[in-house]
Parts: C-alpha cells; sequence; structure tokens
C-alpha cells in the first residue's frame, strides 16, 4: 500500500507547520515580556496579541515580498525570530560581564 501523506504531501506541510509555531511561540512571549514586565495579569494576553499580529505581518510579508510568489511564512519568522533571540542573547551577556 502507499502512504498518502506522502503522495498528498501533508507530511512536509505539517513539518512547516510546527516550525512556524515554533518561532511565533518562542517570539511572541519574550516580546510580551518586554512590554508588560513581569506583571502576570497582562502577560497573557499580550502575549498572545504579540503573537497574533506577528504572524498576521508575515502572513502579510510573504504575500508582497516579491509579486506573484507567496513565501512559506515559517522563513519570514525565521528571519525575525534568528535575529531577535541573537541579540536577546548577546544583551544578556552583556548584563551578566
Amino acid at each position: 500500500t502507499i502512504n498518502t501523506n506522502y503522495v498528498s504531501g501533508r507530511h512536509y506541510n505539517g513539518e512547516g507547520i510546527n516550525i512556524m509555531m515554533q518561532d511565533d511561540g518562542l517570539v511572541g512571549p519574550h516580546i510580551a515580556r518586554m512590554l508588560v514586565g513581569e506583571d502576570q495579569r497582562y502577560f497573557l494576553i499580550v502575549s498572545a496579541l504579540s503573537g497574533a499580529i506577528m504572524m498576521s505581518l508575515t502572513s502579510i510579508v510573504s504575500k508582497s515580498l516579491v509579486s506573484g510568489i507567496i513565501f512559506p511564512i515559517g522563513i519570514i519568522t525565521s528571519l525575525i525570530g534568528i535575529p531577535f533571540f541573537v541579540s536577546l542573547i548577546l544583551s544578556v551577556r552583556r548584563q551578566n560581564w
């Protein structure tokens, strides 16, 4: 028998969605913590809103970057997430020295 997940491409799309959600799930709460601080009353709401705004903006950017081509949202979120975490790590290292 033939595995229909590989034939239909669902297996690969699932991995792309997983990567996309990991970047959003890591960057959104860090942005919320920068905005709200340690106040847990507002942190969950701001975290959800920052993640939703980030995903909406990356969707718009992926569709409007090049006319006629839609880039995967996971690539755009990675382009935002990697520099964000590098800057976060470097700022923490400077504070600890």
